[in-house]
């Protein structure tokens, strides 16, 4: 992070060195005089014609197509005609020349991952601030009942690894041992009794059993996260899991859909995606448990672990200027050129791009292994636009937050 630069009023703003910049998008998206052109009726005095160009690259290059395995390394190749000609497809450049066209006739934003984003930040203070004003995530079971998702209530105990594992006799919870493989070692969601205990302003399940004989509670054995240590001497290291009680039916809560659809493309992503499959394959009488917090009398966040991730205020297709999420009949400019496919109206492009192919005699080399990057829209430092922030990033939970626009990667020389 560099030192914050200031503002045309002197105030400081948020910076930060990155291999890529942005061109910010326009408020106000332009749509064409000409815009009511068709195919069936062509007009007077316009042109049609070919465009012959020649690119050189003064950098490696690599556009993939095959994909081979060797040694559980995956390899990629170079795309290549049927003839096994070195070439760069048609559909590679017509994306690269329309974002351009994009940007330089004011044309909407469309071609963006419109996520809902969520994140985990114990250096955050908004994030600590929203968990401990709700006194910290309650338990709940979420079941698709008469074709929706309803969310119930439930009681949580804590309980300790250690006495997990003298319960079956074996090493249920293992260093770097995530929730799913606990799971899978004991086949499922296993019913446990046991003693209840307050310390430390919680409830505890201690002299835990499988037989009700002697256990005055009963419950379901819950597991989160990944742990670290199971050595006591290590204070940091998450030493407990947990104990649901069976869904107080009469307690459905209040669930609001963009929270349920945030928390269901959230699981659709990662290791939460195999738990997720895993609970639903396993069809639990009670559903599948996750912990969740409410915000004015509603559930508004939903997760698989009480330090949950929480759900930002707004998709990334929110922050766009409202000229580019209006939902109107007219089409831009790049539109109008390369078509368009949408709720309103469908329109076919203007302009064919045939294949780039290789006319020198260059061969690949292979590259080290190497670990490539994809776009990670989570990094808001980077793709929220930070000219007005003060002393502290702007997120995707500000209202006033706008998207940095378009990013652009540098030319790299050598």
């Amino acid at each position: 992070i560099q030192p914050l630069p200031k503002n045309t009023n002197g105030e400081e703003i948020m910076s930060f060195s990155s291999p890529y910049n942005f061109i910010p998008m326009s408020e106000t998206v332009h749509y064409p005089e000409w815009k009511d052109i068709t195919h069936d009726q062509p007009e007077e005095d316009t042109l049609s014609g070919t465009i012959t160009y020649e690119l050189e690259n003064y950098s490696p290059l690599l556009i993939g197509d095959e994909n081979t395995k060797k040694d559980d390394i995956n390899e990629v190749h170079f795309f290549k005609t049927p003839d096994h000609k070195y070439a760069i497809p048609g559909s590679s450049l017509k994306g690269m020349i329309r974002n351009w066209i994009e940007i330089a006739t004011h044309s909407k934003m469309n071609l963006i991952n419109d996520d809902w984003l969520s994140y985990r930040d114990l250096h955050n203070k908004e994030y600590i601030d929203k968990i401990a004003k709700q006194g910290g995530s309650k338990a709940g079971w979420l079941r698709f009942e008469d074709n929706e998702w309803r969310l119930y209530s439930a009681d949580l105990w804590f309980v300790k690894s250690k006495d997990i594992n003298d319960l079956y006799g074996k090493k249920v919870i293992q260093e770097k041992s995530t929730a799913l493989d606990a799971y899978q070692r004991l086949n499922g969601i296993k019913q446990i009794f046991f003693t209840e205990e307050l310390t430390d302003k919680k409830r505890k399940a201690t002299l835990i059993s499988k037989d009700k004989k002697n256990s005055p509670n009963e419950g379901w054995l819950i597991f989160t996260g990944q742990i670290q240590s199971l050595d006591d001497t290590n204070k940091f290291a998450k030493k407990h899991h947990y104990v649901f009680s069976d869904p107080k039916d009469k307690d459905k809560l209040n669930l609001n859909t963009n929270v349920l659809a945030a928390f269901l493309q959230m699981v659709d992503k990662d290791k939460d995606k195999n738990l997720f499959q895993y609970f639903k394959k396993q069809k639990h009488k009670n559903g599948i448990p996750v912990f969740y917090l409410t915000e004015k009398n509603a559930v508004a966040h939903i997760g698989f672990s009480k330090m949950l991730r929480l759900t930002y205020k707004h998709p990334v297709k929110e922050l766009k200027y409202d000229s580019h999420n209006e939902k109107t009949s007219k089409l831009d400019f790049s539109e109008l050129l390369f078509g368009s496919i949408n709720d309103n109206q469908k329109l076919k492009g203007r302009v064919n791009f045939s294949l780039a192919t290789c006319q020198t005699n260059s061969e690949p080399y292979a590259l080290p292994p190497t670990v490539l990057g994809s776009p990670k829209n989570s990094f808001y430092p980077a793709y929220i636009d930070q000219t007005s922030a003060k002393g502290q990033y702007n997120t995707y939970n500000q209202n006033k937050a706008k998207l940095a626009g378009f990013k652009r990667y540098g030319v790299h020389l050598n």
